[in-house]
């Protein structure tokens, strides 16, 4: 009995101690404060003189409980009192000042894909090679002359994100229909073989919608797409995808098979 009422009557005394020492550091209080302040303090004092009357072991909890309130209820105080004498005292930032030291915001994006290309080809003129940004997700990507009257060129992008990533051919064939809002059977599907390459051909035509499905961007009438899914038993499978304007499309269609027709698995070392 004797050890749980020490323990008991330790924690009151630190507790009023607290309430003491908190209210010099916060400097001058409020009325309303200083009236709460001295409340909490005569209860604690009170059930501190009247602790000896019960068994400790059942009124600990309780009273710890009203320890924690008057310790929380303190520390907010000045918490509050704190804030307001920073807020008061130092000088307003101007939007300005703000603006130049806000962090900017992460791009974003899909990081860049991982695996070494195992395949290579050939892309002459007048294929025009592209500079990738950092966050890129193809690994090459080329434009071809836009025909005249067409708005842009027809671009070239390929695409390989590891041996197994990326998706089966029969997946990638839909998505490429959707993004024209066609099926599969809407296109032309071929395959043939380039030494050691298995390409699955695929064209379509119509508005295409470019973009992510959760970041589409402007639909575009009179497109086409001339697509192929090389695969390599090696190392997956590699992506071809030229879109662009349909006079444009067609007008690369020979230089699109030259390149396809070039694909090779790279040697070992």
């Amino acid at each position: 009995m004797g050890a749980p009422r020490t323990r008991l009557r330790n924690m009151l005394q630190g507790s009023v101690a607290f309430a003491r020492t908190v209210p010099h550091a916060c400097g001058s209080q409020s009325r309303c404060f200083r009236a709460l302040r001295r409340n909490a303090l005569d209860r604690t004092r009170a059930r501190l003189q009247t602790a000896h009357m019960f068994d400790p072991r059942r009124v600990t909890k309780r009273l710890a409980g009203h320890c924690l309130v008057l310790a929380v209820l303190l520390g907010c105080c000045s918490c509050d009192r704190t804030e307001e004498s920073t807020s008061t005292n130092q000088p307003a930032v101007s939007s300005q000042t703000s603006a130049a030291v806000a962090p900017k915001p992460m791009r974003s994006g899909v990081l860049a894909p991982r695996g070494e290309l195992k395949i290579a080809w050939d892309a002459p003129t007048p294929w025009v090679a592209q500079t990738l940004q950092a966050r890129d997700v193809r690994r090459a990507a080329y434009t071809y002359p836009k025909q005249a009257g067409d708005s842009e060129d027809a671009e070239l992008g390929v695409y390989y994100f590891g041996p197994s990533v990326g998706g089966d051919v029969d997946p990638n064939l839909k998505r490429w229909a959707g993004q024209f809002g066609k099926a599969v059977s809407d296109g032309q599907v071929t395959k043939k073989s380039v030494g050691a390459v298995e390409l699955t051909l695929f064209e379509i035509e119509g508005t295409y919608q470019p973009g992510r499905p959760m970041a589409p961007k402007p639909p575009k009438p009179g497109f086409a797409m001339l697509a192929a899914i090389a695969q390599l038993k090696s190392s997956g499978n590699y992506f071809f995808k030229l879109t662009g304007p349909k006079a444009s499309v067609e007008a690369a269609r020979v230089d699109f098979m030259k390149l396809l027709d070039s694909l090779k698995e790279k040697s070992p070392g």
